[in-house]
């Protein structure tokens, strides 16, 4: 047996290894299929997903698949000093004014070390576009500071719940609303299935594994690979399965509480992922004192690191009944009902937006645009941008 200490060197040493370069796995298949691109490290300190892909680069490499899979470093600079980031966070610079400045030739890669990276990353999705038409997937892998179970996050489309549920593990939804610049959502805005899948806590060593099993289930699942050709398929399915939350399946994210460094945050000891908090309970402390839980929920991802603006998150469950209305009014374009109503225009930048005027349409909920297909995008004085979620894949959003 290894000794948990020999055990770390090699985990050490392979990880040394495997950041040394952006890509992992670059994998062709002969036979037509999809495209599958997973990204780790796009946090420095989250090697999990980096060491979890070279593990099944091993035994890829040696199969026949359909496709093409890539496994790719995000933040390789941050990765290799064990930092979040070093000047800015990846995952939350893929905003219009990046994007629009990268399409034009104008961003550059001095600016900063994470633009630089953005670029690197950003030049693989473009030959991905451009040699594949429709039929591809985007994985994100990442860990927690938190104690937690295995949980996918997506934005909200049926093309991502559909693919998603074939998971034994909980989704969480409309992450999208309250964060500014994932990667993830600037892919799924293109129109293309993207989910990050959130493995276990970042000191755990069974994050590790958790990724490789989900690494190989999404090979299956998108048909690049015949579950029988897949070593141990059923022992990676049952090691998520064995994670499984008892609760529903799906969670819909209400509520981000972001922070400042001077805000001096501090998240109270012992919370874990999806544990029930109660109204008026404390949930961490700032500068000026007790930061209290404002309603009964599930709290998500409480912050307990260093590095990031995200204290923590405050989530409910959602209903089978609220997703299944959802699906047929989405199928049958209800939302177009929506240009009917005073206030509410088709968005002058994208054709799958919608402008809102809060004054006039202030009987018009978040939740109906959520039922129709639509999340909040952005929010200026009287005026809400929804963007739509479902709708063919593109190669351009700007």
């Amino acid at each position: 047996m290894i000794r948990k200490e020999e055990q770390e060197v090699t985990i050490n040493h392979n990880l040394e290894e495997t950041i040394k370069h952006r890509f992992i796995f670059d994998i062709k298949g002969e036979k037509d299929g999809p495209t599958i691109l997973f990204i780790g490290g796009m946090h420095g300190n989250e090697p999990a997903g980096c060491l979890a892909l070279a593990m099944v680069e091993k035994e890829l490499k040696k199969l026949k698949i359909s496709g093409r899979a890539i496994g790719i470093n995000g933040n390789l600079k941050a990765l290799q000093l064990s930092k979040r980031f070093l000047e800015k966070d990846l995952n939350r610079i893929w905003i219009p004014d990046n994007i629009k400045r990268y399409l034009r030739g104008e961003l550059r890669k001095d600016e900063s070390p994470e633009l630089n990276e953005l670029i690197e990353i950003h030049e693989i999705i473009d030959e991905i576009l451009n040699s594949n038409k429709d039929n591809l997937y985007f994985i994100d892998l990442h860990t927690t500071s938190s104690a937690t179970i295995p949980f996918i996050t997506l934005n909200d489309s049926i093309n991502n719940r559909q693919f998603c549920k074939k998971f034994a593990l909980p989704i969480v939804l409309g992450i999208e609303e309250v964060l500014l610049g994932p990667m993830l959502s600037y892919i799924n805005d293109l129109g293309y299935v993207a989910m990050a899948f959130e493995a276990g806590s970042h000191d755990d060593i069974n994050s590790i594994y958790h990724h490789e099993a989900f690494v190989w289930l999404c090979l299956v699942y998108t048909k690049c690979l015949n579950k029988k050709d897949v070593k141990n398929f059923n022992e990676h399915k049952q090691r998520l399965s064995k994670t499984k939350s008892k609760q529903t399946e799906f969670y819909e994210v209400l509520y981000r509480y972001g922070i400042e460094p001077e805000d001096k945050f501090k998240m109270e000891p012992g919370f874990s992922n999806f544990q029930p908090v109660n109204k008026n309970q404390i949930i961490a402390s700032y500068k000026e004192g007790k930061i209290l839980s404002d309603r009964n929920a599930n709290i998500f991802m409480p912050l307990y690191q260093k590095q990031g603006n995200d204290g923590f998150f405050m989530i409910k469950m959602v209903s089978k009944f609220w997703l299944n209305l959802s699906k047929r009014l989405r199928k049958y374009h209800f939302d177009y009902l929506l240009l009917l109503f005073p206030g509410v225009r088709r968005g002058k930048e994208n054709y799958y937006s919608l402008e809102v005027n809060t004054n006039i349409a202030r009987y018009l909920s978040k939740e109906i645009f959520h039922l129709l297909g639509y999340r909040k995008k952005s929010f200026q004085t009287n005026r809400t941008i929804y963007i739509k979620r479902d709708f063919p894949p593109r190669r351009k959003v700007y």
